[in-house]
């Protein structure tokens, strides 16, 4: 059940034989036992007295006592011809607030996501770049026939070892 959540047990006749409320904000602690659910004074019971008997199981979303709830009901038949109606309704904003918190925490995910990817790409395409823009400034220079550049040393052991492997690889 959720925070706000109340859950009622009704005879056929629409008497109240069991109230549970997580919340005294509904004020249905001090509703007696077998109180006929149209004269408990309950904004929310009244929406439970409004469900017909012979209607079936299911959920709605009504407002009472100025907010939105949801409501279910089902019939739990205990015998032929007895029946237990049990009503349970929640304020919308049980069901609203870990949806938002849930977003929020997608959204924080997503904005961390970013701060770490986006300074990455930024200095991978800059690499990138750098020896695409060596690369044109070698052609242009080449398109002239000049040859008098000199090649540039590897950087790392294992460019340079990479180079070696080649010269020797070489017939």
């Amino acid at each position: 059940m959720t925070p706000g959540s109340t859950i009622v047990v009704l005879d056929r006749a629409n008497r109240i034989l069991a109230v549970h409320s997580n919340t005294p904000a509904h004020g249905l602690q001090t509703i007696p036992i077998l109180t006929p659910i149209g004269q408990s004074g309950s904004e929310h019971l009244r929406v439970l007295a409004e469900w017909p008997a012979g209607d079936a199981p299911g959920a709605h979303i009504v407002e009472a006592a100025g907010e939105w709830f949801v409501f279910a009901r089902h019939v739990f038949a205990i015998a032929p011809g007895a029946e237990f109606r049990i009503g349970a309704f929640a304020p919308m904003r049980d069901f609203a607030e870990p949806i938002a918190a849930a977003r929020n925490q997608v959204i924080y995910v997503m904005l961390a996501f970013l701060a770490l990817v986006v300074p990455l790409a930024a200095v991978g395409a800059r690499r990138v770049a750098r020896g695409l823009v060596a690369l044109a400034r070698d052609s242009e220079r080449i398109k002239e026939l000049d040859f008098s550049a000199a090649v540039a040393r590897p950087r790392s052991i294992a460019a340079r070892l990479a180079v070696v492997e080649k010269k020797r690889s070489v017939p």
